[in-house]
């Protein structure tokens, strides 16, 4: 995603469709740091992947969604 110029437009471009149709957009997959940075300039409205969390129980879960809303 990171390195194909043809890969950015498409992922840009579904995004901006979804956008315009009222659909909000969730990258799933992010693996990296690039990745993220990548995603959020193309204003993706959700990204989850091992970049952000690996899988968790739901109490850890419910400590890292606390966790991670405080520091907004």
């Amino acid at each position: 995603m990171t390195t194909e110029e043809s890969t950015r437009i498409i992922i840009e471009s579904i995004i901006a469709l979804a956008h315009k149709l009222g659909i909000k957009v969730v990258a799933k997959g992010i693996e990296t740091h690039d990745q993220e940075i990548l995603i959020k300039e193309f204003n993706c409205d959700v990204i989850q992947g091992y970049h952000i969390s690996h899988p968790l129980p739901q109490k850890e879960w419910t400590a890292w969604l606390q966790a991670t809303q405080n520091d907004k």
